[in-house]
């Protein structure tokens, strides 16, 4: 038996990507992202990008970054008595 490494890389097979991801932008965007806007022709995914350095740098190219915001400030937690049915009791005079 042969344990070396082989010179020739084994052929990568193409895998579909699961529709479910296309279902789920249709249903919330309301558009079917796999179909051409302007020509309405089928459309595929040739590529996805992960890593976060790209994707900024891709969307600042087409003037789609987002602007910086800074994180919301913390509100102070207040706690209302309610009664069994859910009503707010109005606080008594101390």
């Amino acid at each position: 038996m042969d344990y070396r490494p082989r010179d020739d890389p084994e052929p990568t097979t193409r895998r579909r990507c699961s529709p479910s991801w296309a279902r789920l932008i249709a249903k919330v965007f309301q558009v079917d992202p796999l179909v051409c806007r302007r020509c309405g022709g089928p459309l595929k995914v040739v590529a996805y990008i992960t890593d976060s350095l790209a994707i900024r740098q891709i969307l600042e190219h087409l003037d789609l970054s987002p602007p910086e915001k800074p994180p919301p400030d913390i509100r102070e937690v207040v706690r209302v008595p309610v009664d069994e049915e859910g009503r707010e009791i109005e606080a008594q005079p101390a």
